[in-house]
């Protein structure tokens, strides 16, 4: 009989503890009802963190209609958006392969074009071709071989110049080393007189090849800059 009312006070208690933690109590009102119904400080912690995860489950699960409403609405528009994404990169595929079809094609003709072109020059250096039957390209391709002989031709005058230049500025400071180190003998003045000539001579060649060298350079960029 004891027992049995002993039992049921603790399972009282129990519920009693259970309402009271869903209240929010004070640990302070928590502890007798735990001890009254038999818990221990730890099993009553832990009762109390269960009902604690409860209480927010119960308000993410009162949440669940609204949510179903969300997630639909923005599964909807995924699909929308996806479909409309689709749709969009089939069509810019289908451009691409336009566009790339259209480049390939107007690629070929051209480069055929340029051939003609240069097949055509052929005929016009054999004589085979009267000037005044030649295509606007094909005249186009006499000037600029013209042109690039030109400027091939004025940068092989400035190579040659511009070792002219160091072939003088060699004798120049050659003329130098040789007076400054000319030894003293009984015809050092005389020597000195014709070294002093020497090296005026080499000077003077020496200005007229950078002369001569900077109009061959002039010439040579001009000339490439005339190739069309």
């Amino acid at each position: 009989m004891l027992t049995e009312l002993e039992a049921q006070n603790r399972k009282d208690a129990r519920t009693n503890f259970v309402k009271a933690a869903w209240r929010g109590d004070e640990p302070a009102a928590l502890l007798p009802l735990a001890s009254a119904a038999g818990l221990t400080a730890e099993e009553a912690d832990r009762l109390v963190r269960r009902i604690c995860l409860g209480k927010e489950q119960i308000e993410r699960t009162s949440r669940l209609p609204t949510l179903r409403k969300e997630a639909a609405g923005a599964k909807a528009r995924f699909d929308k958006i996806q479909a409309h994404a689709s749709a969009e990169t089939s069509r810019l595929e289908s451009e691409v392969d336009t566009a790339a079809f259209e480049a390939d094609t107007v690629l070929k003709a051209q480069c055929a074009a340029e051939n003609d072109a240069r097949a055509l020059l052929m005929l016009l250096d054999e004589g085979l071709l009267p000037p005044e039957h030649a295509p606007r390209e094909v005249l186009y391709l006499v000037e600029k071989r013209e042109a690039e002989q030109r400027s091939w031709q004025a940068d092989s005058a400035r190579t040659a110049a511009r070792e002219e230049r160091d072939r003088r500025l060699a004798d120049e400071r050659d003329a130098e080393e040789r007076l400054a180190n000319l030894p003293v003998t009984v015809h050092y003045d005389r020597a000195k007189s014709e070294m002093k000539d020497r090296l005026k001579v080499a000077k003077k060649r020496l200005a007229d090849a950078e002369d001569r060298l900077a109009k061959a350079e002039a010439a040579a960029d001009a000339a490439r800059k005339a190739i069309p």
